[in-house]
């Protein structure tokens, strides 16, 4: 756990201030399989800290670090398949004129 001081730091430093927001710190001053694991903070809304405060037995550390991983691995998706794709910015463009123009004749007659 990180000591009240880090706390402290992190606040008067280098956090900008939020209106109606609580911080939560993600500390880590341990090491995992040897590795030093870097600092993250996160900006929350007082009334979903307050939700997840009532919530003790979750570990919130590891339900952002699998959201990270699973939208990285999502981007990872993504390009792979963008990287392939001979679609162009044209064609992007073109593609959504069309859908525009065809919902919007389904949605106004």
């Amino acid at each position: 756990m990180c000591k009240e001081g880090i706390f402290k730091i992190y606040r008067k430093k280098t956090l900008p201030k939020l209106r109606n927001t609580q911080h939560l710190y993600i500390c880590t001053d341990y090491t995992v399989f040897g590795d030093i694991m870097p600092t993250i903070t996160l900006a929350v809304p007082k009334e979903l800290k307050k939700e997840m405060d009532g919530v003790a037995e979750i570990n919130w550390s590891e339900v952002a670090r699998t959201a990270i991983k699973n939208k990285l691995n999502q981007l990872k998706l993504l390009k792979e398949i963008t990287e392939k794709s001979t679609f162009t910015e044209k064609d992007a463009l073109e593609l959504g004129r069309k859908i525009n123009k065809s919902l919007h004749q389904r949605y106004t007659t």
